[in-house]
């Protein structure tokens, strides 16, 4: 018997086992599998389609990425508006100090005195200051212990307090130091925490010492008791109201800013003692000598070489009821200064050269209770380091050109990735001009071709009414790169940077540079603020005109009265109106009331009475604190015409203004053209208006018409506008192209699934066919044989 081939083994769909040709000698499964394979041409088709679709999904999701970064390194350049310019790269500022002095001595290094962290609100310019003292924190000390770890015999209870806070520290007798140091600096945490620090310094193995500091520089500490606690610390001996051991006293920071003067204050610097004549202090005076005072009087004060500061203070104080100017003399730190103040302004006459050599001065000393200055200049924190009078700083601020070429450079850079990934997906064999090997999944796909074009159209096109000579980005040095080969082809109209003549349109023209890329407006109107704009705000020529109806307050709020149900007459409960029958307008209308009679819940409901249309009172807070609340949601609120004084005593305070009416480009004030819609203050233009978009803040007075506003669109304001919409996660025109492809290979393997099964009905129905006239052949050669056999034996018998 043959071996069994099994490679002629077929298995139908439900598992019954067949031999293909074992009678026929035809290999039937192969025949099968071959008529199955030419039926499966329209699957592979498909199968190509959804494997070249995913591919371009693929592609199309890393150019998503490559839009996604170049939008994102416009997006500071486009001239957003935000807080304090901090998304605006043109708000950029940096900082720069220096430091001078007009004496013969070597001015320390700015950076030893002060930090300075400059941010995009601060305004360029200089400023000027001389630190004269920083701030000290106060910290104190106990006497010394034996031991930090031995129960100390101390009982007793002590007040921390810390503004509103009050922490009370409960020391037993068993107590350690370690102990106290803890309690009290578990009391410092929490929402309420003291501010106050403690730690042990050990001198020796037998002297320990607990020391107080307050966290908060320029602040007394403010530690009480009312038993001996602190006492048998050593820390005071009169329950708080001194401390035994000041290791430093509390001093605030003393500086001067950009020479201003305050013509009723002059100070000394700061003298070492009150005591020790003058001559120690003011060496290149003449003694004896003179100054005057030149205040309500001129009077002439005389010293010699034997007074002290304060001496010189006496003498001064003797003509104060002549030139109204006081003297005193104030601790300030390690020493003293002398201060000089009046109710008006007054000058000295030094003849002698003693207030020189004192530095005495008018300048205007500011005191901040922190070493962190972020109060003085705006968008300026300054941290001071060290004090040093006589020490000029200059603080210059500037635009930050090196963050705007880094922005630029980033944009170049992303804008290149952009097209040399274009660049690549359209390559082409350079044989037949057709789609090559090195072609990208993309090519000759409508929508890289429409990309490119938006791109180039936004880059190459000048930019509308701004100056001509700084209108494309090739005259600020910023041109498309062209190959003249093949070998670069795929850098082909990328961007390059001419940085000689980049660098020269920073330094000589950054305004125009900035209205090159940004979102440039303009108002004539210094009420108006630009707060944003879209992709559908189109630039003007003639600019456009804002016209706006009334405006005010939409909300009206007295002053904090203890009471609402006390009559108005009431000055201790309530608003300390005067008696009678009287009356006042609001928006018109007349609210009759009697001071001595109504309250200002009666007030609200007299208003509410009135029936005005989106007009509401209230009385709101609660008791020891309540306030008449007056709101309108139609037009702003004004109140007139009160014949006594209950609203000049309720002190209304108006919030929430709006603007009743405003148009673009419509008749005048006060009408409504469908134009601009109004949130409060806040206008935005509609799309019936070609400044669609457009969004501003109006914070003046109302019924203002002729407002031109004016505004130019940049490279990176129309840039980002663009793909903001071609990346939009729903709309955009890649996210659609991807929902299209995968849509169609949805389809496409639905149609795929729906023919697999279709081949697989027809393989066992071909199978099944095979078979039969496989087993047909075999009865027809087992019949044979049967004759066969049955002949030959006939034969046989026969002979």
């Amino acid at each position: 018997m043959d071996a069994l081939n099994v490679s002629n083994l077929v298995v139908d769909a439900n598992g019954r086992v067949s031999f293909s040709g074992l009678t026929s000698g035809i290999d039937f499964a192969n025949v099968v599998d071959q008529i199955i394979e030419a039926k499966r041409i329209p699957v592979v088709t498909l199968d190509n389609r959804v494997t070249e679709n995913d591919a371009k999904i693929t592609a199309l999701n890393d150019l998503r990425g490559l839009l996604d970064a170049l939008r994102t390194s416009v997006s500071e350049m486009r001239g957003a508006v935000t807080v304090g310019g901090a998304g605006n790269v043109f708000e950029n500022k940096q900082a720069f100090a220096t430091t001078s002095r007009s004496d013969a001595k070597t001015p320390s290094a700015a950076g030893n005195l002060i930090g300075v962290t400059v941010a995009n609100a601060a305004d360029a310019g200089s400023h000027t200051m001389e630190v004269r003292r920083i701030a000290k924190a106060h910290k104190i000390s106990s006497s010394s212990f034996a031991s930090q770890s031995t129960a100390l015999g101390i009982s007793g209870d002590f007040t921390i307090t810390n503004g509103a806070n009050n922490k009370v520290i409960s020391v037993a007798a068993t107590d350690t130091l370690a102990d106290i140091r803890s309690r009290i600096n578990n009391a410092n945490t929490g929402t309420n925490a003291t501010g106050v620090t403690a730690s042990i310094v050990t001198v020796s193995a037998t002297e320990n010492i607990l020391v107080l500091s307050n966290d908060t520089t320029g602040t007394a500490l403010n530690i009480t008791d009312s038993g001996s606690a602190l006492s048998g610390l050593g820390i005071s001996s009169d329950n708080g109201a001194t401390f035994t051991n000041v290791l430093q006293t509390p001093q605030t920071a003393r500086f001067t800013v950009d020479g201003l003067t305050d013509g009723d204050h002059h100070e000394s610097a700061v003298i070492a003692s009150q005591t020790a004549t003058l001559n120690n202090f003011a060496t290149a005076a003449t003694y004896p000598g003179t100054f005057d005072i030149v205040g309500t009087a001129t009077r002439t004060i005389s010293y010699t070489a034997s007074d002290t500061l304060s001496t010189l203070r006496d003498k001064i104080n003797l003509e104060t009821g002549n030139t109204g100017v006081t003297a005193t003399i104030v601790a300030d730190g390690d020493g003293f200064r002398l201060n000089l103040d009046s109710g008006s302004d007054f000058t000295l006459t030094d003849t002698s050269g003693l207030l020189a050599g004192l530095n005495v001065n008018d300048k205007l000393v500011v005191e901040n209770t922190s070493n962190t200055v972020s109060n003085v200049f705006a968008g300026l924190t300054i941290n001071l380091f060290q004090s040093e009078p006589g020490t000029e700083i200059r603080i210059d601020i500037e635009q930050d050109l090196t963050a705007v070429k880094t922005s630029i450079e980033g944009f170049v850079a992303a804008y290149n990735a952009v097209r040399e990934f274009i660049n690549t997906q359209n390559q082409v064999d350079l044989s037949t001009g057709l789609k090559g090997d090195n072609s990208g999944d993309l090519f000759g796909e409508s929508i890289l071709n429409s990309t490119r074009d938006q791109l180039n159209a936004l880059v190459g096109v000048g930019v509308a009414g701004v100056s001509q000579e700084f209108s494309v980005l090739a005259q600020i040095g910023v041109d498309f790169f062209v190959s003249t080969d093949q070998t670069n082809v795929l850098q082909d109209n990328t961007l390059e940077i001419d940085n000689t003549k980049l660098d020269e349109s920073l330094l000589k023209n950054i305004a125009d540079v900035r209205r090159l890329f940004a979102f440039d407006f303009s108002s004539s109107d210094p009420d108006v603020a630009l707060l944003g704009f879209t992709k559908n705000t189109t630039y003007s020529a003639s600019g456009y005109t804002l016209n706006i109806g009334a405006a005010g307050p939409g909300k009206l709020t007295s002053k904090s009265v203890v009471s609402a149900t006390a009559v108005l007459t009431d000055a201790v409960n309530s608003i300390g109106a005067t008696a009678g029958a009287q009356s006042f307008q609001l928006n018109g209308n007349v609210v009759n009331y009697d001071a001595s009679v109504d309250t200002l819940q009666s007030i609200a409901g007299k208003i509410n009475d009135l029936a005005l249309t989106g007009v509401s009172a209230s009385v709101v807070g609660s008791s020891g604190s309540m306030t008449l609340q007056v709101t309108s949601t139609v037009d702003p609120l004004t109140t007139s015409g009160d014949t006594g004084d209950l609203v000049s005593k309720m002190t209304f305070v108006g919030s929430n203004d709006f603007v009743k009416s405003a148009n673009i480009g419509g008749a005048a004030a006060g009408t409504d053209n469908g134009t601009v819609s109004i949130s409060g203050q806040i206008l935005t233009v509609k799309s019936t208006s070609a400044a669609e978009g457009l969004q501003v803040f109006y914070d003046g007075a109302g019924n203002k018409s002729g407002i031109t506003l004016n505004f130019t669109t940049g490279v990176a304001s129309s840039m980002f506008s663009t793909l903001d919409s071609m990346l939009d996660s729903v709309t955009g025109t890649i996210q659609n192209e991807i929902d299209t492809m995968a849509d169609q290979n949805e389809q496409h393997q639905t149609r795929i699934d729906e023919m697999l099964v279709r081949l697989e009905t027809l393989r066992d129905s071909l199978t099944a066919r095979f078979v039969r006239a496989e087993t047909a052949m075999a009865s027809a050669e087992n019949l044979l044989e049967s004759i066969r056999q049955t002949t030959e034996a006939l034969i046989s018998n026969n002979n």
